[in-house]
């Protein structure tokens, strides 16, 4: 999921990240999962924030990264089995947990004026960190987008 920050929007990049985690993360609760939160710190750099969180059952992550550039954008990454987009490569596809992250990223870009799309990151034409993506270079966190 990316929401991206653009001048009309009704609240700031970080605004936006303190109030969407913790959304994030009650969806995937909600939907029988758990997320590791206190293994998780917050990282700053110079492109803004990360934090990576482990989600069970299983071995998946859940990547939050916000970059401050222009307005600036948040991504949510889940990585793991389940979410992969039904058919393609994951058997087990959560089919909930995907419209739940869609009606969450549509009330927030609703309710803020953000843009929001919610894509499986394995589908996305384009390179992670490359132009015509928002997606970050995967294992580079601590890169420049």
């Amino acid at each position: 999921m990316t929401l991206i920050v653009v001048p009309e929007s009704t609240t700031s990049l970080r605004g936006l990240w303190n109030e969407a985690l913790p959304e994030v993360i009650n969806v995937l609760e909600a939907g029988g999962y758990t997320v590791d939160q206190d293994n998780s710190v917050e990282v700053a750099a110079a492109y803004g924030w990360l934090r990576k969180f482990g989600v069970g059952p299983g071995s998946a992550t859940l990547t939050a990264a916000a970059n401050t550039s222009d307005d600036g954008y948040i991504v949510f990454d889940l990585v793991g089995e389940k979410f992969g987009q039904k058919g393609l490569r994951h058997r087990d596809y959560d089919d909930a947990l995907w419209d739940r992250l869609e009606a969450l990223a549509h009330r927030l870009g609703v309710t803020h004026q953000v843009v929001q799309t919610v894509s499986d990151p394995d589908e996305v034409t384009g390179t992670p960190g490359s132009t015509g993506t928002f997606l970050p270079p995967r294992g580079e966190e601590n890169q420049p987008w």
